[in-house]
């Protein structure tokens, strides 16, 4: 059995990926963002959150998206992990109605809500 470029074969027989990169998974728990490596070593993201819903990763700009949904209104967040001040920016649109769905488009660049 052979694997495809960027991988290698497992002495389970499996193809893993040739990274040196630790998974990581993004969640929220409505008010905080977290990262959980597979150890159970966890950090905070982002906190502050009123009703976190949605969220997406960008990997090329390092930048997660999120939406914050409240009975008042809701918004769009973006917070990138190289931005030094850890400030959240707000990407609000007038019209935002209850976005439950995110997603970043890596191929054509888009964020799609």
């Amino acid at each position: 059995k052979t694997c495809k470029p960027g991988y290698r074969l497992s002495l389970a027989g499996i193809c893993k990926a040739k990274s040196t990169v630790q998974p990581k998974i993004l969640f929220s728990n409505k008010y905080y963002i977290r990262l959980v490596d597979f150890h159970g070593n966890s950090e905070i993201f982002a906190k502050n959150q009123t009703n976190t819903v949605a969220i997406d990763y960008d990997y090329l700009t390092e930048c997660a998206f999120w939406s914050d949904i409240t009975k008042y209104g809701s918004s769009l967040r973006k917070l990138c992990r190289n931005d030094d001040d850890k400030t959240t920016e707000i990407l609000n649109l007038v019209t935002l109605q209850n976005p439950d769905g995110l997603a970043v488009d890596w191929i054509g660049r888009n964020l799609y809500w």
